[in-house]
């Protein structure tokens, strides 16, 4: 695209206008020749305008939509009805001991106002700083 510096303003917008309208046509134009009508979003709309024509047809679509649907949730409908696997199993026994040492802390805690002292981890950094202190 060239634009030339002489001129008026306008002329140069004209002048820019034409070689773009002349891109857009050439555009266009290739647009066109490479146009398929046989492509695949056509096709699907002319499937989904002969659904809409004939009701019987719409039966059986909506029928294939369910089938599909619970082909999906098969995996799930299962889940619900199987019992709980290993995994699972291992899951909730951690779950169980995490709850149960809370619960042991809990009640040291309020058992002693020093029990804080004798924590697991609390005593095993005590030691760390003891060793530390120490050297």
């Amino acid at each position: 695209m060239k634009l030339i510096r002489t001129g008026s303003h306008s002329d140069r917008l004209r002048i820019v206008f034409d070689l773009n309208s002349s891109q857009i046509e050439h555009a266009i134009k290739v647009a066109k020749t490479n146009f398929n009508s046989d492509g695949l979003l056509i096709r699907i709309k002319a499937l989904n305008d002969l659904i809409d024509e004939d009701a019987n047809l719409k039966k059986v679509y909506w029928l294939f939509t369910v089938f599909i649907f619970l082909l999906e949730f098969i995996v799930i409908i299962a889940k619900v009805g199987s019992k709980k696997s290993i995994d699972e199993e291992i899951e909730m026994f951690r779950d169980q001991s995490t709850l149960t040492k809370l619960q042991q802390y809990k009640l040291m805690l309020q058992n002693n106002d020093q029990s804080v002292q004798y924590l697991p981890k609390i005593v095993k950094a005590n030691a760390l700083l003891d060793k530390h202190r120490n050297n």
